[in-house]
């Protein structure tokens, strides 16, 4: 009695030991799956979230380089890496992961199970919206992640920039009297000339030309190139003075500062005075730029009005930005 007994307990205890020991094997198998689907939501949100920043990244773009500000975003469903300069047609692919750097991209790198779409809405001029949605299988379930954000042209204009653009004044004074005498327009983006000025009929003869570019958000300058010419001639026996002043300024969080190297002044007691910069090139990159001002100034001033002039001339300038 006592041994089969024995036989009848240890087999329960063997039957409850089995099952325990089941449902901990299951409880493992289950939290290990949970974690892997965790594990690749997480990958998935932020895939989804750098499909955001990849369009962000394209508007960007567009306004630092002063073009339609949606240009390249039109309406349809794209592929992109964080690297690439433009969005491509969807064609369904898996994304590779490069375990160099730990970037997913389309090129190179092991194959991956996360897809995913760029979807481009352009709901009207001044609105992009993007859905970036990641879809994914992992043991036997399928998931996706969709995240969505719009963007808008707070900036204004078709192109969303260069923002309020160039503004140039011509000065030409005699005795304080607008002459109003130019040539020109000056245009930022390529080459001008601008003559103000020439010869007197006043004893005093004052020749300013300025122009300056505004950028819509602060911008870094790769380059600056310019050429400027200024200066003035004084006649007579008494009180007369020639002179030029000639400088290129840029500003950073509303500070002016001078362009290293671009001041340029005299003067003389008697007689002519000018200057030429030249061609220059100021190549040393400059950051968070939002103004470029080049200014221009010539004077003549003496007892004999007829002898006195003034010029003031902008070749040239010109930028680059990074």
């Amino acid at each position: 009695m006592k041994k089969g007994q024995l036989l009848i307990e240890s087999g329960i205890a063997i039957s409850i030991l089995v099952v325990g020991l089941l449902g901990i094997i299951g409880l493992l198998s289950r939290s290990l799956s949970l974690n892997n689907v965790i594990s690749s939501q997480y990958i998935a949100s932020n895939l989804a979230a750098e499909g955001i920043e990849i369009t962000k990244n394209l508007i960007d773009a567009n306004i630092i380089q002063a073009k339609p500000w949606n240009q390249g975003i039109a309406t349809g469903f794209y592929e992109a890496a964080y690297t690439d300069l433009s969005l491509e047609p969807d064609e369904n692919r898996f994304l590779l992961l490069d375990s160099t750097n730990s970037t997913y991209n389309y090129q190179s790198g092991q194959p991956t199970f996360f897809r995913r779409v760029i979807e481009i809405e352009n709901s009207n001029p001044d609105e992009i919206k993007v859905n970036s949605k990641v879809n994914w299988q992992i043991r036997g379930g399928s998931y996706s992640v969709n995240l969505e954000d719009h963007f808008f042209n707070w900036r204004g204009g078709a192109s969303g920039g260069p923002g309020p653009g160039t503004t140039h004044t011509y000065t030409n004074t005699y005795n304080g009297v607008d002459q109003g005498v130019s040539n020109g327009p000056l245009t930022f983006d390529g080459d001008f000339s601008t003559f103000m000025g020439n010869s007197g009929g006043a004893q005093g003869n004052t020749s300013v030309v300025t122009a300056q570019h505004t950028f819509a958000t602060p911008t870094t300058i790769n380059s600056i190139q310019y050429r400027m010419r200024a200066g003035g001639h004084c006649g007579g026996n008494y009180d007369k003075s020639a002179d030029y002043n000639i400088y290129v300024q840029y500003r950073v969080a509303g500070v002016w500062y001078y362009l290293p190297g671009s001041q340029f002044s005299g003067g003389t007691g008697d007689g002519s005075i000018s200057y030429d910069t030249g061609n220059i090139t100021y190549s040393t990159p400059l950051a968070n730029v939002t103004d470029i001002l080049a200014y221009a100034y010539g004077q003549g001033h003496g007892e004999d009005r007829a002898s006195n002039g003034s010029f003031a001339e902008i070749f040239e300038i010109n930028y680059v930005t990074q």
